[in-house]
């Protein structure tokens, strides 16, 4: 027997889950429920500097990360999904244009490829005009922007894309 509670997530009568926070249950270890968002990963430094790609690497699969459970989703750091590529990701993400918004959420949320089934959004390095992990949320097209102190630094890369990863948006 399952019931959908109040936040939409599956709840099986079996399960039972604590959580104090705001006193709700809710099991994101439960199958069904997506944990971390599926993302595809872009540097488009005008650099071409790509120490800041193994540093998100290293975060992602950091057995004590920040805020991303190992596992949990799958980041597209060299493979893109057809139909996505820098000049999108750019007019989407880094200028804010919305008809190029609709296109990247549609190509994001109708992407599958073995048991990935949609992806969630987009994070993106630039560093012009200053080092930042810049991000879009397929569905609601919501951009965010976050400055990297220092790009060789680990602990500053994790702080930026904690503060602009993706939220999960496609159905578990």
């Amino acid at each position: 027997m399952t019931r959908v509670d109040r936040d939409g997530l599956l709840l099986s009568a079996g399960c039972v889950c604590l959580s104090i926070y705001l006193g709700f249950f809710s099991c994101s270890a439960f199958a069904g429920v997506a944990v971390e968002p599926n993302i595809v990963y872009a540097n488009l430094s005008v650099s071409s500097d790509k120490s800041v790609d193994a540093v998100l690497k290293g975060v992602i699969n950091s057995t004590n990360p920040e805020c991303w459970v190992k596992g949990g989703g799958v980041v597209y750091m060299r493979k893109r999904p057809a139909g996505i590529d820098d000049k999108m990701i750019k007019r989407a993400v880094l200028q804010g244009r919305l008809s190029a918004k609709r296109v990247l959420s549609n190509a994001l949320l109708s992407y599958r490829d073995g048991d990935v089934d949609g992806l969630d959004g987009v994070v993106v390095y630039t560093d012009k005009p200053v080092p930042r992990l810049a991000s879009m949320t397929a569905k609601t097209l919501n951009v965010g922007s976050q400055k990297i102190a220092d790009v060789k630094n680990a602990k500053d890369v994790e702080l930026a894309f904690c503060a602009v990863k993706p939220d999960v948006v496609r159905a578990p």
